[in-house]
């Protein structure tokens, strides 16, 4: 059977959920109004290499859902972005406190119009972890993340503290920090901030074919860029997409290890912005979006 060291480094094993933040105005676009809807699906399968070694392979589906309105003339939008990964860990622990254990999520991410190289993705994870206690685990190792839109190798520090039975911080960052009370596990009521995000590769026909990834037959004397000259420089890419959220979150366990999930909260920081090949954001495409509430339910089979 699974110990309970084990657990502490051991995914859900099946989990959905979805996220809505209400339409708002943006101010880099005139009267432009945008609406993001995000869902989420997992699933993860533990098997037992040898009594300290465990693997766990998984897949993992993502899209961003973005609706417009009042969109201003000569506005091109970004349909919905998606992103699939399989992830694997494997753990090994080397003692009684000590474990191991490593984490590499290839996939892709992208508008899916067109799969090719550039749509391409690898993040990773690799840790040390000390469990002094039932009570306490802390680790600390590096993470390669597009979590903030973009690839970024970062410390990562994790932290699990539950001084008694029913109160708990658990941070991992710089994924998430919370705040747990819980009562004889069924009912779990906290605070939650964490970041989500991701880079998508573009390649709807509305950016590709036309100027200035594309160039025209005929130049519009009306603007001051020659359109029959491609612009590397204006040509959109990728789109880089991240969300810091902080609030209110709550779980209710309805049976056996399922459990629902809840979560209102209010945007910190959402970042928008269009990128060349090069990686730099195209003239016009950084975007601040403006923060607002965001809403949260799911479902997860916990180990």
């Amino acid at each position: 059977c699974w110990s309970l060291r084990a657990e502490a480094h051991l995914p859900p094993l099946a989990e959905v959920s979805g996220q809505y933040v209400p339409e708002s105005r943006v101010p880099e676009a005139g009267g432009l109004r945008s609406q993001v809807s995000s869902y989420d699906a997992a699933a993860n399968v533990p098997i037992q290499l040898g009594e300290r070694t465990f693997l766990v392979p998984g897949a993992q589906y993502h899209v961003d859902s973005v609706s417009y309105s009042q969109e201003p003339a000569a506005f091109t939008p970004v349909g919905a972005l998606h992103s699939v990964s399989f992830p694997v860990l494997f753990a090994q622990q080397l003692s009684d406190t000590w474990t191991l254990s490593f984490r590499v999520w290839p996939g892709a991410a992208g508008d899916f119009e067109a799969l090719d190289s550039g749509a391409l993705q690898v993040g990773g994870l690799a840790m040390a972890t000390w469990i002094p206690s039932e009570r306490v685990t802390a680790g600390a190792g590096l993470i390669a993340t597009y979590g903030f839109g973009e690839l970024l190798a970062l410390p990562s520090v994790y932290l699990d503290v539950r001084p008694n039975d029913w109160f708990r911080i658990e941070s991992s960052l710089p994924a998430f920090a919370s705040a747990i009370v819980t009562d004889d596990d069924r009912v779990e009521v906290g605070v939650l901030a964490d970041v989500n995000g991701n880079e998508y590769s573009v390649r709807a026909p509305s950016f590709r074919n036309t100027y200035p990834c594309r160039p025209q037959a005929t130049d519009d004397v009306a603007t001051p860029a020659d359109e029959t000259v491609r612009d590397a420089r204006g040509c959109v890419d990728r789109l880089a997409y991240s969300v810091i959220a902080a609030g209110g979150v709550a779980r209710v366990r309805l049976f056996s290890s399922l459990w629902l999930t809840g979560f209102v909260g209010h945007t910190l920081f959402r970042r928008y912005e269009l990128k060349s090949a090069e990686g730099e954001a195209v003239p016009g495409g950084k975007i601040d979006l403006p923060n607002g509430v965001a809403v949260r339910a799911g479902l997860v089979f916990r180990v």
